[in-house]
């Protein structure tokens, strides 16, 4: 009887220790995977935000301007380093 009961009470605080062991580590997993979420969450704001500012003609017109120095008929575009918008924009 007392055999019975060692095999059963180790096999009991095995199958414990086990799922403890598991549950800390699914627990650590969803902290990562929740980090993660929250991280591509932002980045799908970010993406969303982007999106309705390029079906904006003006926004559209000042990006080329800035990022690719496109310029309207009679306009000149100076690249002025340090300078936070990096284009200074005069007419003729």
């Amino acid at each position: 009887m007392g055999i019975a009961f060692f095999i059963v009470g180790g096999a009991l605080v095995y199958t414990y220790t086990k799922q403890t062991l598991m549950l800390k580590d699914k627990q650590e997993q969803k902290v990562k995977v929740d980090r993660k979420l929250a991280s591509l969450q932002d980045k799908e704001n970010l993406l969303n935000d982007q999106i309705l500012k390029l079906h904006d003609d003006n926004y559209i017109a000042k990006l080329a301007r800035s990022e690719y120095y496109l310029s309207k008929n009679g306009e000149i575009v100076f690249k002025i380093d340090g300078d936070k918008d990096n284009s200074q924009e005069t007419d003729e």
